[in-house]
């Protein structure tokens, strides 16, 4: 029950955006809109193994902590 809540809180959270940004409407506002999507994407190869190995690191020496 308690993940059904906090599904629908997302949900709800979420349901407010809007996706204008990636629909542009000019040429420099396309390339704007490229520029977004290859930066995040650029960020999200970074980002992703830190938070991936910090999990790793964690799990993996939190039995010899004595």
């Amino acid at each position: 029950m308690p993940l059904r809540a906090l599904v629908l809180l997302f949900c709800a959270a979420l349901s407010g955006c809007d996706l204008l940004v990636l629909h542009p409407f000019g040429a420099i506002a396309q390339q704007q809109s490229h520029l977004i999507v290859v930066s995040t994407i650029l960020m999200l190869l970074i980002v992703i193994p830190v938070l991936a190995l910090t999990v790793l690191f964690a799990w993996r020496y939190r039995s010899t902590n004595t």
